[in-house]
């Protein structure tokens, strides 16, 4: 490294952070933080020549914060499960973001370069302690209270956390430990892009001496994850030191790393104690306040072993519930509906996200050195921790259940046997081509069933054809040719393609959806041999067609029932939890499951309870009412998802003629499980096209009357109701199903049966009731 030398270019724009919500019956720590960013900074570098001589390089390091507020927003969420929150909006107690120039603008050059070299450089070898003796002289005294008039830090207890950062052309991102009886750090971050592990990489190449790169919230990825390396900054600030857990995605052991182990959780908050902290966030009047519920009962329940589990005996996968969940009984679905009678669905989405999260970091907190201790012991492996449903899922042997129920807050344990889903190769598939999306429906050459759910009249008389909706397809395979890729979704925060997990949470490049399965991006798992009696490989993405296919420029037709929304695609055969979540934070609107799930006994509980409060978070979970096969009894009722009363809407399906087909699994349905006692239930809700339903190829050719299903019922259920919430984005589940059941078109017999329930869907009849009542809510 050669000698810092100054210059002046610095732009800084504050906006307030964000604040988080305060964490269910333990108090979220508000802490104040001060950013100190040393600016006028240029450093200069020699970089090694093929020819074996070296080329004198500067580079500017003009620094840029155009959104503190994402900035921080992202810093926080690595802290969220730690129940700390860093504040830097003066408004709201903080010590704001600020430039410092280096040294004040007081030391001659000479001087300041070898302070510079020091701290950058980290020259550990020195007898100097460079932290509390050259650092405050590179730092601007004059703006700030760490440091006193004689150069050194004050020993007194500061106000406030402060962090500091230098811009740095170097190798690695750096930071230091905390100062004892002060909160001072200095973290350095550098301006190159990472490589596929998430560091910087290197230079090979001489940097033209005019470049310039400037760091900014949109590019920080590429500039080495500056919230990341604040993240962590501030890890030390709280006594953390270079420790992974056994975790190798730690924020304290490396940077561009995200996640706190339990221990440093603990320690980090015993810190937060005993430093500034804010007072708690007011909380706005009329905003209703949720809470968790307890379930019934004393100690433990567990589940009997599985249906055909072997005698002699094998792994389990067991899925464990908290004592306290969102919804606490079996009846918590419509009373706890009454909560949000008069709330929108975006509103309650953000109101139990929330709850949902803090409640899970809480006992996951009180449970955690426990889980820790059996991990370790290798009595359970495989933990996956959701929030979702209050709880988690391991695997453990039949004779080590015991140990589950000394964890704290363990209520209920379902069993499962343990399976792991198979994993063929992956084909080598070229990238999602990045297309624009068509910004009206086309009206020509509609499939036949289009017509006959009317979806075609809504978008011409009503102007809504699924705009502004996210519509998640859950299934095995999906095969995103160019006319499916122009309605498929993009996660805004991540970056296609760069292996790094740049929205921080934890699956890295989804940006279509995500292969939890194969913890990959790609969602392309089988590849299309080009015979039409290929079609189970085309399920996903016949699927996604029918919900929003928007076919064309070049004449592929248009055979998606919204052809204005977006999908995404989730390959999730090994659970629920985790794709549930992600379509949750990705903002879903729909969730389509063209599957069945036999036999899961007592599991089906779990299996509801995670559809219900996914409901509550504003997700319409969709479903085929199933398929008979061959050897069932007769006749067959339906199965998990399908069979979930309110939060799962099924679709049975019948023929162009509108008669029943032979194959449709049928309700009513019963549950009589130890958690839920409904009794009998109707079921199905309404019905779909299930038969001869045309096939839209990768190529973009269309083979009639190929697909037969109730797996394409469903997505045409999905697709009704992405134009419902393309009218009204508020519209809540339970409104919703009234909506579609009333403005049924009765096909069956006389009234509601158990075959086609209340009838076929009527797109127009639904979305004009649909903007109706919102024009009845708004007027009030």
């Amino acid at each position: 490294m050669n000698p810092i030398r100054l210059f002046s270019t610095m732009v800084l724009t504050l906006i307030p952070c964000l604040l988080l919500p305060a964490m269910a019956d333990e108090e979220t720590l508000r802490l104040p933080l001060r950013v100190h960013l040393v600016t006028d900074i240029e450093m200069v570098r020699e970089v090694a020549k093929p020819d074996g001589t070296t080329h004198k390089t500067r580079m500017d390091m003009p620094v840029t914060v155009a959104d503190a507020k994402v900035m921080m927003a992202q810093v926080n969420d690595i802290w969220a499960p730690a129940g700390i929150e860093w504040v830097t909006d003066p408004e709201a107690g903080g010590g704001g973001i600020i430039r410092e120039k280096a040294a004040g603008g007081r030391l001659p050059q000479e001087p300041l370069d070898t302070l510079a070299k020091q701290v950058v450089a980290r020259e550990r070898g020195s007898q100097v302690n460079y932290m509390s003796e050259v650092f405050p002289r590179l730092a601007d005294p004059a703006n700030n209270e760490t440091i006193g008039d004689d150069g050194r830090f004050n020993r007194t207890k500061p106000e406030m956390y402060h962090l500091y950062l230098l811009p740095y052309v170097g190798q690695t991102l750096q930071g230091t430990a905390t100062i004892s009886g002060n909160f001072a750090i200095v973290g350095v971050f550098s301006d190159k892009a990472p490589n596929r592990k998430g560091y910087p990489k290197p230079r090979t190449h001489v940097i033209p001496a005019k470049t310039q790169p400037t760091l900014t919230i949109s590019n920080f990825p590429k500039a080495g994850a500056l919230s990341a390396t604040i993240a962590h900054e501030l890890g030390h600030n709280l006594s953390l030191l270079h420790v992974d857990e056994g975790m190798k995605d730690n924020l304290m052991k490396g940077h561009v790393k995200l996640r706190l182990g339990p221990t440093q959780i603990t320690k980090a908050r015993a810190q937060a104690m005993k430093g500034p902290r804010l007072g708690k966030l007011d909380v706005s009047p009329g905003s209703p306040k949720l809470s968790m519920e307890t379930l019934s009962g004393e100690g433990v329940w567990i589940s009997p072993l599985p249906p055909g589990y072997p005698s002699r005996g094998g792994p389990l996968r067991v899925t464990v519930w908290f004592e306290t969940q969102f919804l606490g009984d079996g009846m918590g679905y419509e009373r706890r509906s009454k909560e949000f009678a008069d709330a929108g669905r975006r509103e309650m989405r953000t109101q139990v996200v929330k709850v949902l999260k803090n409640e899970s970091m809480r006992s996951h907190r009180e449970a955690d050195a426990v889980l820790q201790r059996l991990l370790k012991d290798k009595t359970i492996d495989d933990l996956d921790r959701h929030w979702i449903v209050n709880g988690f899922s391991c695997t453990i042997s039949k004779e080590d259940l015991p140990a589950l129920t000394k964890v704290p807050g363990v209520r209920k344990i379902f069993l499962r046997a343990a399976r792991t889903p198979p994993s063929p190769p992956l084909p080598e598939v070229a990238p999602v081509p990045d297309l624009p999306g068509p910004d009206k429906p086309s009206y020509e050459n509609l499939p036949w069933y289009i017509e006959k759910l009317k979806a075609d009249q809504v978008w011409r008389d009503f102007g809504v054809a699924g705009e502004g909706t996210l519509n998640v397809i859950h299934d095995r395979n999906f095969i995103a040719s160019n006319h499916l890729a122009r309605s498929i979704y993009r996660n805004p925060d991540e970056i296609p393609g760069n292996g790094i997990d740049d929205d921080l949470n934890g699956y890295v490049d989804d940006v279509h959806g995500y292969n939890f399965d194969r913890q990959s991006p790609q969602l392309h798992t089988q590849s299309f041999s080009g015979d039409p009696k290929d079609r189970r490989v085309l399920h996903g993405t016949s699927c996604a067609n029918i919900v929003c296919g928007a076919g064309s420029e070049s004449g592929i037709p248009q055979v998606g029932v919204a052809p204005l929304g977006r999908w995404a695609g989730v390959i999730n055969l090994g659970g629920i939890e985790r794709s549930v979540e992600w379509a949750i934070e990705q903002g879903a609107d729909t969730y389509s499951m063209s599957f069945s799930r036999r036999k899961l006994g007592e599991y089906q509980s779990h299996w509801r309870k995670v559809m219900e409060h996914g409901a509550f978070c504003g997700v319409f979970f969709v479903s085929g009412a199933g398929n008979v096969e061959r050897g069932d009894e007769s006749p067959f009722l339906m199965n998990i998802p399908q069979n979930i009363p309110n939060a799962v809407f099924a679709a049975a399906g019948v023929q162009k003629d509108l008669s029943k087909t032979p194959f449709s699994c049928i309700g009513p349905v019963e549950w009589n499980t130890e958690h839920y006692q409904d009794g009998i239930v109707q079921k199905p809700e309404v019905c779909a096209f299930n038969i001869d339903v045309p096939c839209l190829l990768p190529d973009g050719s269309v083979v009639e009357n190929l697909l037969r299903g109730n797996s394409y019922a469903g997505p045409m259920f999905c697709g009704t109701i992405s134009l419902m919430l393309s009218a009204d984005p508020d519209l809540l589940p339970w409104d919703l199903q009234e909506i579609i059941t009333t403005t049924a078109t009765d096909v069956g017999p006389p009234g509601v049966d158990h075959e086609t329930g209340h009838g076929l869907i009527n797109c127009h009849a639904a979305v004009k009731e649909t903007l109706r009542r919102k024009a009845l809510r708004n007027s009030r």
